[in-house]
Formats: structure tokens, C-alpha cells, sequence
């Protein structure tokens, strides 16, 4: 997960947006003189992939979802232009938290989580939600690396266990606020 603060301007008044890979892509890439605050959490993948990518977009597809609808064809120049990956020297000068868990099992995944309606849906996060949040940690250390690589800091926060599931999100939610409190100029 990335939380992103950049100031333009003197007034300190704030832009705000929604949509993470939107809030990378200004963070990133707009220039100018309007001020602007982003704050965000996203899935970092990591440098392009063009495989991985394909692999993605039809697992979307079998959702009825349109992986296209992003950036367009896999092997369009504007998916390496929006990759954070790539472009990470870009955010220098941003407040970057980037955190993930394993994809192992941990405290929320089990039938009395609340988080977990019956037994269908643990095997689902189980095995689901833990290939996901392996993929995202394994995406969230190539960051971190990239961004060390840069002399870039970042706050990183990779926990010993947990799956994508909405307990974990929470926690790390609460974990990210005292970087992302102040970050958008909340305490």
C-alpha cells in the first residue's frame, strides 16, 4: 500500500482523488502550479511484465471484467509509462508506506473471524486471498527494493502472515496512519 502527499503551490490547500492507480499516475507525472493531495492504497506490482500481465488480464476477463480498459492492449507503451516500477524516481519527494502481508494463513482466517461467513468463503480466502497477498508481497519488496536501489524512503511494513482479506486491510489501515495522518495533513 502507498500513501502519497505532494504539495504544489504555497496556499497548502489540498487536491484530493480517488482511484489508486489515478493517485500514482499524478504523483508521478503532473506538474504545475495547483496543489494537490493524494492519498492512497494500492497494489504494487513491481517492473512490467508483459506474462504476468496477460495472465492478469484473463483472470479479469473470466470475471467479465475488460483488462483493456486500463491502459489498452498489454503491449502498449502507456502501461511502462504508468508503471510505478519503472517510474519510482518520480516519487521522490512523496510519502511512500507500502505494506502487504504473506498470503499465509494468519489470526483472520478462520471460521470465527468475522471477517469469514462460513467455510466455502475460508477456502476461498485461504487459498484465494493467499495467492493474492503472496503475489502483492512479493510485488511490495521488489518496491521497496527499487526504492532503497534510489535512495527514496519509504515506511514498509511486510507482516509475517495474512491473506487479502478486509481484517488484514484494516489493520494495516490503522498501522500506515500515524506515516499517513500527517501525510495529508490529519492527525
Amino acid at each position: 500500500m502507498v500513501a502519497v502527499r505532494r504539495h504544489v503551490g504555497e496556499t497548502g490547500d489540498g487536491f484530493p482523488l480517488s482511484s489508486a492507480q489515478r493517485g500514482i499516475w499524478f504523483a508521478q507525472h503532473l506538474l504545475g502550479d495547483i496543489p494537490l493531495t493524494i492519498a492512497q492504497y494500492v497494489d504494487v506490482r513491481g517492473e512490467f511484465d508483459p506474462e504476468i500481465f496477460a495472465d492478469a488480464g484473463a483472470a479479469t476477463a473470466r470475471f467479465f471484467g475488460n483488462p483493456l480498459n486500463m491502459w489498452g492492449p498489454f503491449d502498449d507503451p502507456t502501461w511502462v509509462a504508468n508503471d510505478p516500477y519503472v517510474n519510482a524516481e518520480k516519487l521522490r519527494g512523496t510519502t511512500l508506506y507500502l505494506s502487504s502481508r504473506t498470503g499465509l494463513p494468519g489470526h483472520y482466517d478462520n471460521l470465527e473471524s468475522e471477517w469469514i461467513k462460513d467455510e466455502e468463503d475460508l477456502t476461498d480466502v485461504v487459498i484465494k486471498g493467499g495467492l493474492i497477498e503472496a503475489a502483492a508481497a512479493d510485488c511490495t519488496r521488489r518496491m521497496a527494493t527499487r526504492l532503497d536501489e534510489l535512495g527514496i524512503p519509504a515506511t514498509i511494513d511486510i507482516h509475517d502472515d495474512g491473506t487479502h482479506n478486509w481484517g488484514y486491510w484494516q489493520d494495516d489501515l490503522h498501522n500506515s496512519w500515524p506515516v499517513l495522518g500527517p501525510a495529508i495533513g490529519v492527525s
